[in-house]
């Protein structure tokens, strides 16, 4: 039998092909509520559902896999980037952008300052 969540998933594995409403198919094959760091949730199509995607490498969590989608940084060393790191980076917002998605910087870009949320 498929596990909790599951609506379709392999034979002899058991891992999830696809999960129920609510749920988004994770990169290792299980159901979660969410994708978690580093991934964000693609409708793949009616049947197969919301699957897990990668972030672009710069991006701690984003909207969408490209580099100016990022939510969050992570720093130079590929940890979360917070104040106390030493390797910063820091979200450039798109102008366009509802959500506040921008790329991922080690240095802001000239006329720009930095700002804490």
């Amino acid at each position: 039998p498929c596990p909790a969540q599951c609506t379709a998933c392999a034979a002899g594995t058991g891992a999830c092909l696809a999960c129920a409403a609510g749920f988004v198919l994770t990169a290792d094959g299980a159901c979660a509520p969410d994708c978690g760091e580093g991934y964000y949730p693609l409708l793949v199509s009616a049947a197969a559902g919301w699957q897990c995607q990668p972030c672009h490498g710069s991006c701690l969590r984003c909207n969408n896999g490209s580099a100016a989608d990022c939510l969050a940084c992570r720093d130079s060393a590929g940890a979360a980037s917070s104040s106390s790191s030493s390797n910063l980076t820091f979200l450039v917002a798109r102008p366009d952008s509802a959500s506040g998605a921008g790329s991922c910087v080690s240095v802001c870009p000239a006329g720009t300052t930095t700002t804490s949320s």
